[in-house]
């Protein structure tokens, strides 16, 4: 029996840029959005307080020192960044992963989720990367809505990616399978020449002594040639939305595992799984767009969690996915807060050291 490595998504915008400060105010940053966070019916948990009201500064060398060592304790063995990438090799949120790089001595294993969609407004026509409804600046007649445009290019601009990309993938730290360093592509089926792109960045792998690149999709229930896995990306995915509660759409976290566990892999590939950490995207989306889990508990979350690691030790998967590590203008963050302490982290944490010793005491009688 392998190793199944925990990996979390990863959120950089804990941090100033010159980008947000001019879209959504100055000092702008994802704490802004949970800061300002408040109840929108009874019994509505917000706003979500970080313990000890560690509002952060990932430009700080200390609290990546601080995240890894989390890491380390509950069994997380790696955080996936989401990069931010668009037309002309314009990048934005791109410092955290650029210091990481440079701290050699910060033993924070990794890889990259390439956020391919558009950088957009959320009253946009297009709801790609969209940021915080309250947050929103008065829309100009000319304004089509769109922050930052993407565009993928050809060859060049293909060589130009991959050529940033490069460093990081020689890095020991980088997460790789036999050598392949693997990349995430949140939205694959957007992407109209990926296939011909991903070929393409194979033979300049190949050309960097790498056997290729493992590409994993995300929210696609189909297969996708060229790509090695996808994953069951939830809660995405696996949405059944219930009743709204004075307009915010609500999903019943039990039903939501329940979905995950009752879905087959996806044809013509290996399929990941994916657990959420709760959801509550309010401090973004506000009363008419948020969505909000209901009846979730710390047991069903373990349970959940549980499910998909027996579930992946069976079908030989080399990850599990936990959405996320820190996405807390989404309350879905493993980091400790005040109502919780450490409690989703030592769910993680019991869940794959449960699910590792069923399967031995099972496989041993």
């Amino acid at each position: 029996m392998k190793k199944i490595k925990t990996l979390s998504m990863y959120l950089p915008q804990f941090h100033k840029v010159e980008e947000n400060e001019k879209w959504w105010g100055t000092g702008f940053t994802e704490w802004t959005t949970v800061r300002a966070a408040e109840p929108l019916f009874i019994g509505h948990e917000q706003p979500i307080k970080p313990l000890n009201s560690n509002y952060y500064d990932l430009l700080k060398k200390e609290t990546m020192e601080w995240q890894t060592s989390l890491m380390k304790q509950y069994g997380i063995d790696g955080q996936c960044f989401y990069h931010y990438y668009f037309k002309d090799g314009k990048k934005i949120l791109e410092k955290p992963a650029e210091n990481l790089l440079e701290w050699k001595d910060i033993d924070m294993p990794f890889c990259f989720c390439w956020a391919n969609g558009r950088w957009a407004r959320t009253w946009s026509n297009f709801r790609g990367n969209s940021w915080a409804d309250k947050f929103e600046k008065k829309r100009e007649l000319d304004d089509d809505g769109i922050l930052i445009e993407q565009r993928y290019g050809r060859e060049k601009e293909w060589k130009t990616h991959f050529e940033y990309l490069l460093p990081f993938f020689k890095d020991e730290r980088y997460i790789k399978i036999n050598g392949m360093p693997v990349f995430l592509i949140y939205s694959p089926t957007i992407i109209p020449c990926l296939p011909q792109m991903m070929d393409y960045w194979n033979q300049l792998a190949i050309e960097e002594s790498f056997p290729k690149i493992y590409f994993i999709g995300m929210n696609s229930n189909r297969y996708i040639n060229g790509l090695d896995a996808l994953i069951l990306f939830a809660p995405h995915m696996v949405l059944k939305l219930e009743d709204p509660i004075k307009g915010i759409r609500m999903i019943d976290y039990q039903n939501m595992w329940k979905n995950i566990n009752n879905t087959e892999p996806i044809d013509g590939c290996k399929t990941y799984y994916c657990g959420v950490a709760n959801l509550d995207d309010t401090p973004r989306r506000g009363r008419h767009d948020g969505v909000v889990f209901k009846n979730f508990s710390m047991k069903k979350f373990y349970e959940g969690m549980y499910s998909i690691y027996r579930r992946s030790i069976e079908e030989e998967n080399e990850f599990v996915f936990i959405n996320a590590w820190n996405e807390w203008g989404e309350g879905m963050q493993l980091e400790p807060d005040e109502k919780y302490g450490y409690e989703k982290l030592e769910a993680v944490y019991k869940a794959q050291k449960n699910a590792f010793q069923n399967y031995i005491d099972k496989h041993q009688t």
